[in-house]
């Protein structure tokens, strides 16, 4: 299976518990002239299938056509260009959660590389209806707060939480590993999650075994399986991991150093932030 992109790791502490590694590049297709559409996530690739990840290249000029089923949750987050859907101005600063239903229409005002993601069955993760979880909604996440780790050089900025989102059933942060940066060993509890490298390349250490990321790259982790992530080379290793549902207990193996992350007072363009977030280890119950 290699040889499609899609590489399994041995099983975890579950029964049934195998991470897999889906390569950037390897199932993609033309759905229409000037959209190239990369599967990263299928239905078919998780067990209860559970997120469905698409990634889009338009063209300038191209309209794409984006539908979100009834009771999903879905969210866009474009990597680069310039581009308006349902009336928000999309850049790669702005993160947009998409109503459910939705139908509207993707237009690049510039050539655009864009994930589009969603959990297509979100009500039984604890997706509520009619409490304001299902509109259309878009923020800036380079406001939001960076948050520091208390033994290393690692930053992280949460994308998708109950605050930014309205819901629990998704929990989101972009990491950020300079040259050198690694973190403890550690498993979770209660949720799967993925790893999307935006850029850079690290060594992902999934229950002893080690393998490479890349750039487009993406790691599932099914529950209690122990993983933690280092960088070996020059340039910062860049991911954004979401979990789902966003609830979760993070295990940390023994004698490992508890990560804690710290409140920086900037954002990461070093402005005061949009917001505050405390002092706080993942899993724990600190609103965010």
């Amino acid at each position: 299976m290699a040889g499609l992109g899609y590489s399994v790791l041995p099983a975890g502490r579950g029964e049934s518990a195998v991470a897999f590694i889906i390569r950037a590049g390897t199932r993609t297709d033309e759905p229409a002239p000037g959209i190239r559409r990369d599967r990263l996530l299928t239905a078919a690739d998780t067990r209860d299938g559970r997120i469905v990840i698409d990634r889009f290249q338009v063209a300038a000029g191209r309209d794409l056509e984006v539908a979100v089923e009834p009771g999903a949750l879905a969210w866009l987050q474009v990597l680069s260009g310039n581009a308006a859907l349902a009336g928000m101005e999309l850049t790669p600063d702005i993160m947009s959660r998409l109503p459910a239903p939705f139908a509207g229409v993707f237009r690049a005002r510039t050539s655009c590389d864009l994930l589009l993601s969603r959990v297509p069955d979100a009500l039984r993760f604890g997706h509520a209806r009619g409490n304001g979880a299902h509109a259309a909604k878009s923020f800036d996440w380079t406001r939001e707060p960076v948050l520091q780790s208390m033994h290393d050089d690692r930053k992280r900025i949460y994308v998708a939480t109950r605050t930014l989102f309205g819901t629990s059933a998704l929990k989101g942060e972009i990491i950020i590993y300079p040259p050198g940066a690694t973190c403890p060993a550690h498993h979770h509890e209660g949720a799967e999650h993925y790893q999307y490298v935006v850029r850079g390349a690290g060594i992902a250490v999934i229950d002893g075994v080690q393998r490479p990321l890349g750039a487009g790259d993406i790691l599932y982790n099914l529950e209690n399986e122990q993983h933690w992530f280092r960088n070996d080379g020059d340039e910062d290793f860049v991911f954004v991991e979401y979990f789902v549902p966003g609830t979760c207990r993070t295990v940390w193996a023994p004698g490992a150093d508890i990560c804690e992350w710290l409140p920086t007072g900037a954002d990461i363009m070093g402005r005061e932030p949009s917001r505050h977030i405390p002092r706080h280890s993942h899993g724990d119950p600190t609103p965010l």
